[in-house]
């Protein structure tokens, strides 16, 4: 009896430790792939000063047209050392502070001449550091090297190659490649860095690859996807772009594969 008693107890703990054994596997298996997302939160909080990112770190600026005011700021862009810069829309003018908002200069005023804006709603900055203004009202592109020196610009009023009807966003590609948002004429056209024109594609309508009153785009890390805020369509598209047949002339086609209606550069004579 004591025997069989024995046995019975000997099998109950080994039942009872592969139990365990088992609960402990799936257990791990839970957590195995947490753990990265784990490691990333881990990473956030500490390079950030709270416990539960996004966290509250600083602000600056009040209603006015002195240094570090604003009037109505529609868009902001970091270049690569950090420098931050504001588009001050209703002031005409770009402001730029350093990371702790601290003013550094700015640049810009009302009018139509080089460097001046009517209202300057978008700015975006090349890894190369040069800035890049879209100047809505003079329906044109101004673009600056880090300290506000006036470099170039392109645009008219139009629906031509090159021009623009109440153009919204600029956004600059790693390779220096500039894609304005022309909501007006329903797409997006893009430039080399000095403003010459390459290309464009959109229409208007609501087929893919098609645009209605598209006010922003956005180019990823890698510069092979380009995202459009397709307002009127109530929908973001993503484009896929690559080298085509001129050369290194970039081509846009929807991410799905889609064809879209596109404008080469005009023939050079």
């Amino acid at each position: 009896m004591k025997a069989h008693h024995f046995d019975r107890l000997t099998q109950t703990h080994i039942a009872a430790a592969s139990r365990r054994g088992l609960i402990g596997v799936l257990v791990a298996a839970l957590f195995v792939p947490r753990l990265s997302a784990a490691g990333a939160v881990a990473s956030q909080r500490e390079t950030c000063p709270c416990p539960d990112p996004p966290c509250f770190l600083r602000k600056w600026g009040q209603e006015g047209n002195g240094d570090g005011q604003f009037l109505g700021p529609t868009a902001v862009a970091v270049a690569p050392d950090g420098t931050v810069y504001v588009a001050d829309s209703k002031n005409h003018r770009i402001q730029y502070f350093d990371t702790d908002g601290t003013y550094l200069g700015q640049w810009g005023s009302k009018g139509r001449a080089g460097g001046q804006f009517l209202r300057s709603v978008s700015v975006a900055v090349a890894p190369d550091g040069t800035v890049y203004v879209m100047d809505v009202g003079n329906r044109r592109v101004q673009y600056f090297d880090a300290a506000g020196i006036y470099l170039g610009q392109w645009g008219s009023d139009g629906a031509g190659p090159g021009q623009f009807d109440h153009s919204a966003n600029v956004a600059v590609a790693p390779d220096g490649t500039v894609y304005v948002a022309d909501p007006g004429n329903d797409r997006i056209q893009y430039f080399d860095a000095a403003g010459t024109y390459l290309g464009q594609w959109g229409g208007e309508g609501t087929s893919e690859g098609q645009l209605r009153y598209p006010s922003d785009v956005a180019v990823a890390p890698d510069g092979k996807t380009v995202y459009v805020a397709d307002t009127f369509n109530n929908r973001i598209q993503a484009f896929c772009v690559a080298s085509g047949a001129e050369g290194a002339r970039p081509v846009a086609t929807p991410a799905t594969g889609t064809p879209v209606v596109r404008s080469p550069a005009p023939a050079t004579v």
